[in-house]
Order: C-alpha cells, then sequence, then structure tokens
C-alpha cells in the first residue's frame, strides 16, 4: 500500500479497514490477520507505522445486521 491508500480486507472475517489518499508517506506492505478464537481481534503489521490520516474500519456484519434491524431513534 502507498501515498494512494488503500483496503485491506478479510472477506471470510467481513472486515475490511480503509487507508486513505496520504495515510502512507511511502510504500509500505501491510498485513492485517484474524486471531483465532472467538472474540474479534486483529494483528496488523509491520508494528510502528504511523499513519499520517485517519483509517476508516467497517465491520460488513454489523452493517448488515444494523439494515435487518430498528436502530433506537429511527
Amino acid at each position: 500500500m502507498g501515498p494512494d491508500g488503500g483496503t485491506l480486507a478479510i472477506v471470510e472475517a467481513g472486515v475490511n479497514v480503509t487507508l486513505p489518499r496520504g495515510a502512507l508517506t511511502s510504500t509500505t506492505t501491510i498485513t492485517m490477520t484474524a486471531r483465532a478464537g472467538s472474540l474479534v481481534a486483529y494483528d496488523f503489521a509491520p508494528h510502528g507505522v504511523v499513519l499520517a490520516a485517519e483509517r476508516r474500519e467497517r465491520d460488513l456484519d454489523r452493517e448488515q445486521a444494523a439494515r435487518g434491524s430498528r436502530r433506537c431513534g429511527s
């Protein structure tokens, strides 16, 4: 991934993380690994990467569940 941004995804886990343009100042190999077990947890590597812009996370399973149910105040 580089200065133009990009998306990491684990389709089987229903998650993706998007780094917008400018988050990285140079091309960097970034990995996201789902931890085994019943808790939702991910490991990102390499450690110590500093992002220059905000990242956006999406939990696709939660978004799909929200579409199928009413939220308070809606």
